[in-house]
């Protein structure tokens, strides 16, 4: 697998889908592709280091397509989500999730990711 050393940082960029570039790679540092018009997660990397930042995507409404591991803090916040389905299957520190479609609860969020720190519904 490729690896990307550092940070990605896509925010803010009107983007609405993300580069394929990305796919099957990791990146360890943090990713970012908060503040868009992204319609799915398809080509987001694999994996991330740090924090993966989605937040703030009025048309996302699924998280397929995202890492399966994040190493820190996974925010999903303000976007359109209407379910959890392809969430990360593991996060290191913190999920957030409020401001979307569907109000999550903690146990949704346990019954798709193992996080190891807070949970932010």
């Amino acid at each position: 697998m490729k690896q990307i050393q550092g940070d990605v940082d896509l925010s803010n960029l009107y983007l609405k889908e993300l580069p394929s570039i990305l796919t099957n790679v990791s990146v360890t540092g943090n990713f970012s592709c908060s503040d868009n018009n992204l319609k799915s997660l398809d080509g987001a990397p694999s994996s991330v280091g740090l924090n993966f930042d989605c937040s703030s995507n009025p048309k996302l409404t699924s998280l397929t397509g995202a890492p399966s591991s994040v190493g820190r803090n996974f925010d999903c916040t303000n976007n359109n989500l209407t379910s959890l389905n392809g969430a990360p299957s593991s996060v290191g520190g913190n999920f957030y999730c409020g401001r979307n479609a569907a109000n999550f609860t903690i146990e949704q969020v346990r019954a798709v990711c193992d996080v190891k720190g807070t949970i932010f519904v």
